[in-house]
């Protein structure tokens, strides 16, 4: 009985040093040939934009200013870029032409950061636009507002007694003015602002048709003679939006 027993456990003994001998052997994993070295390289992605930097809210009639703007890029490229104002604001612009001016246009090797001065004679509110062409496409900058303001008025000058200034000032719906006398021979100054959002056009007989654009304040000069004097505004459609007239007196 007792060798029996031996001889079981000696066969039990062998059996479980043969398991641990073959687990202990690991399948190795041969690499895959692909037909030589193979590199996989990401194509650089190339994003570009347009910022204003820096320019003044509001400044003096025909002050040179500074206007900075930056050109960002992810690569090294070179861009067309300029920058473009008028009294005109474009919210969506397809093309520089959609502004009524352009300055400081050159090529730039981006990123870049490009400056520019500017002066300004007319007062009013101007829109001012940064942009840079590449790959055939157009980058905008934000529009930012610049207002040229009203020349002070010296309080020492004399007012000149010949000349005759009437203010109107336009909205969307028109303008009230009714009836003013003015003396014969006598410079009238007509001076209109255009608070509508459209261009207007301001009639005189002596001085025919005269554009505003919105925002703008233009002067109309022209001497009052003997007949009664109609002038009238129109819309960007050619309505009338208003009319005024002028009575001679004296003469």
């Amino acid at each position: 009985m007792k060798t029996k027993l031996l001889a079981l456990f000696v066969f039990a003994l062998l059996v479980f040093s043969m398991g641990c001998i073959g687990g202990g052997d690991e399948k190795k994993t041969e690499p895959v040939n692909i037909g030589g070295n193979v590199t996989v390289e990401e194509e650089a992605k190339e994003v570009y934009s347009v910022q204003l930097l820096s320019l003044p809210d509001d400044i003096e009639p025909n002050q040179t200013f500074t206007i900075k703007w930056k050109v960002e890029s992810t690569i090294p490229k070179s861009v067309k870029t300029g920058l473009l104002y008028g009294t005109r604001s474009i919210p969506y612009p397809t093309s520089p032409s959609n502004y009524a001016h352009e300055t400081g246009s050159t090529s730039k090797k981006a990123p870049a950061i490009i400056t520019a001065d500017l002066s300004l004679d007319k007062p009013g509110t101007y829109y001012v636009r940064a942009y840079a062409f590449v790959n055939n496409r157009y980058y905008w900058s934000d529009e930012r507002r610049v207002t040229v303001k009203e020349p002070e008025k010296n309080e020492t000058e004399v007012e000149n007694p010949n000349i005759v200034e009437i203010g109107v000032t336009v909205y969307s719906d028109g303008f009230t003015f009714g009836v003013q006398n003015v003396e014969v021979s006598k410079e009238v100054k007509l001076s209109v602002e255009n608070k509508a959002p459209f261009e207007i056009m301001v009639e005189v007989p002596s001085v025919g048709k005269v554009p505003v654009e919105p925002l703008e304040k233009k002067t109309i000069s022209f001497t009052m003679g003997a007949s009664p004097t109609y002038f009238r505004v129109y819309d960007n459609k050619d309505n009338v939006l208003g009319e005024g007239r002028l009575l001679p007196i004296g003469g």
